[in-house]
């Protein structure tokens, strides 16, 4: 991963009420004509107002007749739009709501029947898989889906594109490896450093390389390279160790580990690393170690919004990534002016000889305007960086505010007064972003809000977000960032940056600084460079993601089509005989193949147990037939062994316990196969390849898988309604069956049947 954070999952446990279908849509996406996706310029300003602009899209698509979504970040920001504007499409004869997190399913199913619904990503992508999980059309929650308008749509479509929702169900495994390995790799780590640093004094001194010593340290590291599970432990651990770092990547709150959004900074308590490395992490902070649990349903958010008959959206940063939203999605970026001109004052950058001199710097001007009143926003990448920096301001006694991951509950509290004369905040960049810091009226004519920052980010759309919070609606402002040569990305320039003689200046305080034209378009050279290499990151998780949704969507339509069989009977039996065909002609390729040499009576007899235990046939009689016509064969004994448990249950039941019985085995397998997929992207992970050979091994390999998977269902499938089981007490002869709603939940279940005495039932095998 090149020392980037690993990406997290948006996850959700399994509920105890059944899940319910749902429907799909036509990906039609539009370029940005039904509803713009606004950014703004090389001006980068912003204003409120986004909520109130998209009322207009949502109103025309539902006057339409379209229902729309609109995606929001979260529950609070859903229900607060919908209760807005909800007077203003009622106004038009419109209906909306808002879809929220504390809802029950009939609820929900009554909201999403409205018009325009609000809700967070997270919602609605959850309420889709759980549609998809389903056996009954009438249970499914969601409406068909039209439209799609995203608010922060940046953030959504591209910074958390790929981030998997998954539905989870029992766990699997314990957790004793994360703190048996967990223990084992921080005593290697801390053995190969006294390793290192000897070797490293060997060196120094006499050049002596001591090959051996370094086998020996291999040995160690791998211990046993045949494992390949512990190997994934062993490499998460270290993953956990040495990439992962407190209060950056995530924080720990209470007795959990909490991810850290990368992008806004804000906390995530519902998304987890996966492949392990959240039990790794757990581990190596002494927290209770969860276990992994199943995967019963997955899809990435660009997996979810390509569902959507149409999409677009609405952001203030959207013009950066314009290209990225032109390759994805096919939308097409257009900026629409302030209606404010922007009266935002903008100090070139200063870039300081060390971290200390740049802190200080920083320390001396916000003293310098505190004085002022002047209200200060200071943005950090890090809690780490934004707890240093109070420490510093009350050494000089300047009151201040924290607003990062660990003080999210006075979030509220720390924006509103943000903007009071000489206010001083100290912020992570989740100030950046959904937040509205608004000037008492007394510095309406003020220099306004001054925005400090204190370091290059990866994205340039997050120091665009971070600084638009200056200057807003036509309010003064200003913006000033202080660097050094030491930071993560300006330290990869610093040779440059000290080259230029021309712009060495001395600040107030007499400390080194370079600053002007050279050294902004160095800067902003860096920037640059880190929005491509997140750009490239990112192409290469869309390329992993995308096939494991467009597997996804392969299944869905499978089971949509076999929920559709419940009102056409008829097209069951051909389907069975489909798979009866399939079956045979593995099961004679796999025992009686072409390479068939002496070890025939032995093959034969190995098929012979095979069919007599999985499928109730016995087929001594086919001992010598031509291999040729084998297949054809096995296919009329299996034909036949369904042909008898159809009379028995009667021509009407057969074909809907054949439907609910190929859904339950595919619900049964189907988070098998997830699994799979991700266990072949973790090893792929691993590999050295480049971007298109290792994406392109993936999807071979999961090709691979998913014929496997259809191969696996259909054998099970078969096997179990083969030697399905019925029968009456006594004497009496069996009665058709007819299955009732209840049935076919309890069979979806693969919950046991209830048994009537007196009267014919159905039994599982």
């Amino acid at each position: 991963t090149g020392g980037r954070p690993a990406a997290g999952v948006l996850r959700h446990r399994q509920r105890s009420h059944r899940p319910t279908p749902g429907s799909l849509g036509d990906r039609r996406t539009t370029a940005g004509r039904q509803a713009p996706v606004p950014g703004q310029g090389g001006a980068d300003g912003r204003g409120r107002g986004q909520d109130r602009a998209i009322a207009f899209a949502a109103a025309l698509h539902a006057v339409l007749g379209r229902r729309v979504h609109v995606i929001t970040a979260n529950d609070y920001l859903a229900d607060r739009d919908a209760a807005l504007l909800g007077p203003v499409y009622r106004s038009l004869g419109l209906d909306c709501g808002a879809v929220l997190g504390h809802m029950e399913r009939r609820e929900r199913r009554h909201i999403y029947r409205r018009g325009i619904i609000y809700g967070a990503m997270r919602e609605l992508g959850f309420d889709h898989l759980r549609d998809h999980l389903g056996t009954a059309p009438e249970e499914r929650v969601q409406q068909p889906l039209d439209v799609a308008i995203v608010d922060e749509a940046d953030h959504a479509l591209i910074d958390e594109a790929y981030t998997p929702l998954i539905i989870s169900g029992n766990p699997l495994g314990g957790t004793r490896w994360a703190v048996r390995v967990n223990g084992a790799v921080a005593d290697m780590i801390a053995e190969q450093r006294v390793l290192a640093e000897g070797l490293a004094q060997d060196l120094d001194a006499n050049d002596d390389r001591s090959p051996e010593r370094l086998r020996l340290l291999a040995k160690l590291i791998l211990a046993n390279p045949d494992n390949k599970t512990l190997r994934q432990h062993v490499s998460q651990a270290l993953h956990a160790h040495l990439l992962q770092q407190r209060d950056v990547d995530y924080l720990v709150d209470d007795d959990s580990v909490v991810l850290i959004d990368q992008h806004t900074g804000r906390p995530k308590p519902d998304s987890i690393y996966q492949h392990g490395l959240q039990q790794a992490v757990e581990a190596r902070e002494g927290v209770t170690v969860q276990p992994e649990n199943e995967t019963l349903a997955q899809i990435s958010v660009s997996g979810l919004v390509s569902r959507y008959g149409q999409v677009a959206g609405i952001t203030g940063t959207a013009e950066p990534a314009a290209g990225e939203f032109r390759r994805k999605y096919g939308l097409v970026v257009a900026v629409v002016p302030p209606a404010h001109p922007l009266l935002r004052t903008s100090i070139p950058p200063a870039v300081y000889l060390s971290r200390e001199d740049k802190l200080a710097a920083v320390v001396d001007e916000v003293e310098a305007r505190h004085r002022t009143g002047q209200p200060v926003l200071v943005g950090t990448r890090t809690v780490e960086q934004s707890e240093e920096l109070a420490g510093l301001l009350s050494e000089r006694r300047i009151p201040h505010r924290v607003l990062n991951a660990v003080t999210t509950h006075t979030e509220a509290a720390i924006v509103r007064d943000a903007g009071a004369f000489g206010a001083v905040t100290v912020a992570t960049h989740m100030a950046g972003r959904g937040t509205d810091i608004l000037l008492t009226t007394t510095l309406d004519f003020a220099p306004g809000l001054c925005v400090m920052g204190t370091e290059v980010h990866d994205s340039s759309r997050i120091t665009l977000q971070l600084n638009g919070r200056s200057g807003r609606q036509g309010q003064f402002g200003m913006t000033q960032t202080f660097l050094s040569l030491e930071d993560r990305l300006v330290n990869l320039d610093a040779e440059a940056i000290l080259k230029l003689a021309n712009c060495r200046r001395m600040d107030a305080a007499g400390l080194t600084c370079y600053t002007g034209p050279d050294v902004s378009r160095r800067i902003q050279q860096l920037q640059d460079a880190a929005d491509r290499e997140g750009e490239s990151q990112r192409a290469l998780i869309q390329d992993y993601a995308a096939e494991l949704d467009h597997q996804t969507h392969l299944y869905h339509q499978r089971r949509q089509e076999l929920i559709g069989l419940a009102s056409d009977t008829e097209r069951v039996r051909p389907m069975c005989e489909q798979v009866v065909a399939k079956v045979a002609s593995r099961l004679a390729a796999k025992h009686l193949g072409p390479d068939v040499d002496n070890d025939y009576a032995v093959r034969f007899g190995r098929m012979q147990a095979e069919l007599r235990r999985d499928f109730g046939v016995e087929c001594s009689h086919l001992y010598g037939m031509d291999l040729g016509l084998l297949p054809e064969s096995l296919a009329e004994l299996l034909t036949a062994q369904l042909d008898r448990l159809a009379s028995r249950c009667g021509g009407s039941a057969f074909p809907e316990l054949a439907r609910l019985l190929y859904l339950q085995v595919c619900g049964e397998l189907w988070p098998g196969h997830l699994t799979t997929l991700r266990d072949l992207l973790a090893v792929q992970l691993l590999s050295g390849s480049n971007h298109k050979s290792s994406v392109a091994a993936y999807i071979l390999r999961c090709t691979g898988a998913w014929n496997a998977f259809w191969d696996m269902v259909d054998e099970e499938f078969l096997s179990r309604l083969a030697t399905l089981q019925t029968g009456a007490s006594g004497t009496q002869a069996a009665q058709p069956v007819k299955v009732s709603g209840a049935t076919e939940r309890l069979l979806a279940m693969d919950a046991p049947l209830p048994v009537d005495e007196g009267h014919g039932s159905i039994t599982l095998i």
